[in-house]
């Protein structure tokens, strides 16, 4: 083994040991409400950890260390600020979520959709995430498995197979609450990591972001900004820290402290990811710096943990989305009356969905585009969550006016990823541009019809 073997095996085996030791504490103490949903008692610091550790995931890092160096600072700068309006937002709706999570027994998102818009469009944003858990599970699996057997001079699949592997095992010891405190593991060390390591790189100054920004151009940065506004108004797992924070207060608290972190964190991001750049004199993609040894040995063990650590961090709420989707929402499994039952269909779920995402990555190409194109399958569902939270009453009509707009921002979706019509960060918006106009559009006529 050289030695960039022998540091990252250092690594990864104390933070697998440090997952599966929570995992164990939580198994012996926690109840049933615990595994399911966390108590519905989620302080500010776990909620806030928790949301950050969501968002930035595997995918993330590819995301940040390959555009960094394709974009400079200029349209990654505006990427900081979407994340923000998008925390901004869900604070603003944050209150009546959290409300209605207490009082209805909600677990997720298709729980306010079904209430508020109807049973149609229910199921199909049911069926929206669980399809999402599938796509972006599995890309991250695909990114945690390149980067491990990089590292270890390993083919692909064995890395798969191992973070599938500890995954599967502190998320069926542990369930719902494991995430959360894994989360503040997870994102304390992501966000220790890339402050620290910033201060030894050199800052960019005023004008080297005004010409960045200029460069760039409208286009360019206006896509970066609603790419990553959709992104957190779309996901699933911020919306359900919502719902399992203490309180409103606590909730809005942790959603403006993740967003102004969250920028604070790319930022200092950027100014290494751009000083490699630098350093290395290469237009590198994120792979090649593990392939071809681009960097110092203790750099990239820390970056191979650092990639690993968001991955995990994204994945378990992939997954615990997918089972609850498919437990509360499809199989009517009653919180109230079936958790049990609700804990040992969870179990199985897990398993089975982090095997088949396992062998999904295993045959994966293409990483880049598949990553982006499973960041954006989600995005369609945005304008449905604001809409049933603004507009409470539920109707046959608005049901299923919300129910074409889902269709047609799906099929237009699923027309642009065969023809390939995703080469701009901005295209990837246009399908839940589209459902927006449809949904809002349509229930603002159906407003105007007798209500049934």
């Amino acid at each position: 083994m050289d030695s960039l073997s022998v540091y990252s095996a250092i690594l990864l085996g104390l933070y697998a040991l440090t997952l599966l030791t929570l995992a164990v504490w939580s198994y012996f103490k926690e109840d049933h409400a615990g595994y399911v949903i966390g108590g519905r008692n989620i302080g500010f610091f776990a909620s806030a950890s928790s949301m950050l550790a969501g968002q930035f995931n595997g995918g993330g890092v590819f995301f940040l260390v390959t555009f960094a160096i394709l974009s400079g600072y200029g349209s990654m700068s505006f990427s900081a600020g979407g994340f923000l309006l998008g925390y901004i937002v869900i604070a603003v709706l944050a209150r009546r979520v959290r409300e209605d999570a207490e009082k209805y027994d909600d677990v997720n998102v298709p729980d306010i959709v079904h209430r508020y818009i109807g049973k149609l469009t229910g199921h199909f944003s049911s069926f929206i995430i669980i399809g999402k858990a599938l796509l972006f599970g599995t890309a991250q699996l695909l990114i945690a498995g390149s980067v491990v057997a990089a590292v270890f001079g390993l083919e692909k699949v064995w890395g798969i197979g191992a973070t599938a592997a500890l995954i599967a095992i502190y998320m069926i010891l542990g369930g719902y609450l494991t995430v959360i405190r894994t989360d503040i593991l997870q994102w304390g060390f992501l966000l220790f990591v890339v402050i620290a390591a910033a201060f030894f790189y050199p800052f960019p100054s005023v004008s080297t972001v005004i010409n960045d920004v200029i460069g760039a151009g409208t286009m360019t940065t206006l896509g970066y900004a609603l790419f990553t506004f959709m992104l957190i108004l779309s996901n699933a797992d911020v919306w359900q820290r919502v719902m399992s924070a203490k309180n409103v207060r606590t909730a809005r608290k942790s959603l403006i402290t993740s967003g102004l972190l969250f920028s604070v964190f790319w930022f200092f991001g950027l100014v290494i990811t751009t000083s490699w750049a630098t350093q290395i004199d290469v237009k590198y993609d994120f792979f090649a710096l593990f392939n071809d040894r681009l960097l110092s040995p203790i750099t990239l063990s820390i970056l191979g943990v650092f990639t690993l650590t968001a991955v995990m961090s994204t994945i378990d709420t992939q997954v615990y989305l997918f089972t609850s989707a498919i437990a509360k929402n499809l199989m009517k499994l009653n919180l109230a009356t079936s958790r049990i039952r609700y804990v040992r269909v969870t179990r199985y779920l897990t398993l089975g969905l982090l095997l088949f995402m396992a062998i999904a990555a295993s045959f994966a190409g293409g990483t880049l585009q598949f990553v982006l194109k499973a960041f954006s399958f989600a995005y369609i569902l945005a304008p449905i969550i604001v809409l049933a939270l603004i507009w409470k009453e539920q109707s046959k009509t608005k049901d299923i006016l919300c129910f074409i707009s889902l269709s047609i921002g799906l099929a237009v979706y699923l027309i642009m990823y065969a023809q390939d019509l995703f080469s701009e960060m901005i295209y990837f918006c246009i399908p839940a541009g589209i459902t927006s106009l449809l949904c809002f559009g349509g229930y603002s006529f159906a407003k105007l019809l007798p209500q049934k």
